[in-house]
C-alpha cells in the first residue's frame, strides 16, 4: 500500500507541474473523480511514458495487436491508457493516440453509454 501512496503522490505532484506549464484539464464523463477527468489522449496522461511510447508507436506505425495485456497497482493507469486505445480505434477521425473525444463514437465511449466493440474485463480481485 506504501508503493501505491508514493505512486499517487507522484502523479499529483506531476499534474500540478503540468498544470502550472498551461496544460488544461477537462471535465468529462459522469460518475466520480476518475470518471469526470479521466484522460481521453495520450498527450493527457501523466506517467506510464514507456507504455504510452509504445501505444503511439502502435498508431504510428498502423499496427495494432488483436489484443493487450495490462498489470500492475491499482490505479496506476491501465484502465485508462485500455480506454485511450479504444477511443483511438473507434474514434470517427481515424485512428489515433491522439482522438478528438468529441464526436458520437468518443462521447459514447468516454460516457459508457452501450459503445460495445471492445469488452472490458476486470481481473482483480
Amino acid at each position: 500500500m506504501e508503493e501505491l501512496r508514493l505512486h499517487k503522490a507522484e502523479i499529483i505532484a506531476r499534474l500540478k507541474t503540468e498544470i502550472s506549464r498551461g496544460c488544461s484539464v477537462v471535465k468529462r464523463g459522469t460518475g466520480d473523480f476518475t470518471q469526470v477527468y479521466r484522460p481521453c489522449r495520450i498527450s493527457e496522461m501523466v506517467g506510464n511514458e514507456e507504455a504510452k511510447r509504445i501505444i503511439a508507436k502502435i498508431f504510428k506505425e498502423n499496427c495494432v495487436p488483436h489484443s493487450l495485456f495490462f498489470h500492475g497497482l491499482r490505479g496506476t493507469g491501465k484502465t485508462t491508457l485500455a480506454r485511450i486505445i479504444e477511443l483511438g480505434l473507434n474514434c470517427e477521425k481515424g485512428p489515433s493516440s491522439e482522438p478528438c473525444c468529441e464526436c458520437a463514437a468518443c462521447n459514447s465511449i468516454i460516457k459508457r453509454n452501450g459503445y460495445a466493440p471492445a469488452r472490458e474485463i476486470n481481473a482483480g480481485g
